[in-house]
């Protein structure tokens, strides 16, 4: 579990009693518990009611502690207080079981969702939510199932039912009940902090991701749950609500069945295939293109316009150059493993988790993995184009923020990481090269600056760690932002903009950038985001870049800008794409998962004492 959000507030009582009168009334059904659960496929549950707890107060004695009374000038008053009543029997046994667990339970869940579960059952007199004082209650079977089911979200059951848990649920005694009490809670917070936001911390799994999840309330959810009979309805609000996810989940189901059928066939090593081929591996190609759902005949041995149309196709759902010709990058993404496959949407699934289910009315949205830019209007995508991001060096982080404003033929003010890096070495080869290229040199960065002759600058005698100069490219066409800019400011100095350098959009892998995202066709962009501001019609838009003045202009309405980093995805097709990981972010996540699967909290409960 990743929970990282605040303190539990305060429950109204009316909620507590209302919680606590619909389980109020005894009910027979809830004699029994079906143990098949632990093992059986869910089935639907019945309602049922839930015996009331055994609480017995002792009558209440009153202690005094000073307070000072309003108006009594800071003269100290008796005011009395209730002490906690005294548990006996299950409640009794819960609260220890609560209060004694959650101590092991901090190095795992971290402490507000400590204190959140202690007060949960302390508005409740800790009245237990999955057993009484004989037995597991029917709502335990359902969170059961409910974990069992975890596995179609990508998420593994061992991480909340382990077998000491499953033990607890033949215990009779109050004791050994309200040990499987406390460990099923945190077994539930667990698995619904993990479906709503996620197992892993982005910032800790890379830190050039900038995401923040929506953190569960650990007391809602199970204020939620304590008035339920069945568990999955609580959890399936929790779980992403987007088309995204939701199709990732069932790529994930068919990947797993193909898993189960025995998986697909790997192809042969060899020489590149090409159009106009016979052959062997001509006839095995066709085959398990045809295997991996190809409609295309599997038994001929040219390499005919079929195949070179099916062979695009892959190509294309793999982030590869679309040539038609079989070579060794085709064999590679084509000889992937089912394992393989089914990891890649699984931790594309949990990038999901990080991201809100609401993206705005207005996005940009930016695959950093695909080179590709989205503009979504409600859900109408009205603009996408190929785009440059980030080179390995300099990788583009993952952050959401608002765009407000494009500037039309900006300055560059060069980055200092930029300028001692790689224009110190150029100026001291050559004092004027920057300048024949428009790129001025100013004696600091402060607004009043004076403009310096690079020529008197005694560039070898500059300390890069101590490079006072701003340097600055005139608008124009050499500029590296070229004629327009759209600005979503932020911390990391990223933003989308044209670029003189037309030709890296014909590549097929677009990381040559220090950073911010270049974009293809920046003027369509620019005239779309303008469109409702009637003062700026295409013309304007057109005569504004000709005249070469800089100028900064505010959009009519904002959009939201999403970068993000996915390399499994389903399109609007409904076609599985993947792309490889060229930032090596899913390595890290990757890592990051397999250092979650530890002793989870519940189990710290189940195996205590």
């Amino acid at each position: 579990m990743t929970y990282r959000g605040g303190i539990f507030g305060s429950i109204a009582a009316a909620a507590i009693l209302a919680a606590s009168a619909a389980h109020a009334a005894p009910d027979p059904a809830d004699a029994t518990i079906d143990r098949a659960a632990l093992t059986s496929p869910p089935t639907a549950l019945a309602p049922t009611s839930e015996p009331p707890s055994a609480l017995r107060p002792t009558p209440s004695r009153l202690d005094a502690v000073p307070r000072a009374a309003p108006g009594a000038g800071g003269a100290l008053i008796t005011i009395p207080l209730l002490a906690p009543p005294v548990l006996t029997g299950i409640a009794g046994r819960v609260r220890e079981a609560v209060e004694t667990s959650a101590p092991q339970a901090l190095d795992n869940s971290g402490e507000p969702v400590a204190v959140a579960v202690r007060r949960f059952y302390a508005t409740r007199a800790y009245q237990p939510v999955w057993v009484n004082s004989r037995e597991p209650l029917p709502r335990a079977s359902s969170l059961v199932r409910a974990v069992l089911n975890s596995t179609q979200d990508g998420l593994e059951p061992a991480n909340y039912i382990t077998p000491a848990i499953q033990a607890l649920f033949l215990a009779k005694d109050e004791v050994g009940l309200a040990k499987l009490e406390a460990a099923l809670t945190w077994a539930f917070v667990e698995l619904a902090s993990d479906l709503a936001s996620g197992r892993t911390v982005p910032s800790e799994v890379d830190p050039e991701t900038f995401v923040h999840p929506h953190d569960i309330d650990p007391a809602q959810v199970l204020m939620d749950v304590a008035i339920a009979h069945d568990v999955q309805p609580v959890l399936k609000k929790l779980a992403p609500k987007t088309d995204a996810y939701r199709n990732l989940k069932m790529a994930l189901a068919r990947y797993r069945e193909i898993k189960r059928l025995g998986g697909w066939t790997e192809f042969s090593n060899g020489k590149i295939l090409r159009p106009g081929m016979r052959g062997p591996r001509i006839t095995e190609l066709r085959s398990i293109l045809a295997e991996r759902g190809e409609d295309i005949d599997a038994e001929s041995n040219h390499y005919d316009l079929t195949l070179i149309g099916a062979v695009k196709d892959f190509q294309r759902r793999h982030g590869l150059t679309p040539d038609g010709a079989f070579g060794p990058n085709s064999r590679l993404a084509l000889n992937q493993s089912v394992d393989e496959r089914i990891g890649q949407i699984m931790i594309n699934m949990e990038r999901l988790r990080w991201m809100p289910d609401h993206l705005g009315e207005r996005y940009a949205f930016v695959n950093l993995a695909n080179f590709r830019l989205e503009i979504v209007f409600g859900k109408e995508v009205v603009y996408e184009t190929r785009v440059v991001v980030g080179s390995d060096a300099d990788r583009t982080p993952v952050f959401s923020d608002r765009m407000t404003y494009l500037v039309i033929n900006p300055y560059w003010n060069i980055p200092p990481s930029i300028a001692k890096k790689e224009m110190l070495p150029q100026l001291r080869a050559d004092p004027y090269l920057l300048a024949r290229k428009g790129i001025r040199v100013f004696a600091s960065w402060a607004a009043t600056a004076p403009e310096l002759d690079p020529g008197e600058v005694d560039w070898h005698a500059v300390n890069p760690n101590r490079f006072p100069y701003k340097l600055r490219q005139d608008a124009g066409g050499r500029n590296a932002l070229g004629r327009v800019k759209f600005m979503f400011p932020n911390k990391f100095n990223i933003y989308l903009h044209d670029t003189p350098s037309k030709s890296l959009f014909n590549r097929t892998v677009r990381t040559f950038s220090h950073g911010c995202i270049r974009v293809e066709d920046p003027f369509r962009l620019a005239k779309l985001l303008l469109s409702d501001d009637p003062r700026w019609t295409e013309a304007r838009f057109d005569q504004a870049i000709a005249d070469g003045k800089r100028r900064s202009v505010s959009l009519p309405r904002a959009v939201n800008v999403h970068l993000t980093y996915l390399t499994a995805w389903v399109d609007r097709k409904g076609i599985i794409q993947f792309r490889d990981d060229v930032y090596k972010r899913d390595a890290s996540l990757i890592t990051a998962i397999d250092a979650s699967r530890r002793r989870p909290a519940a189990q710290a409960v189940a195996t205590s004492g």
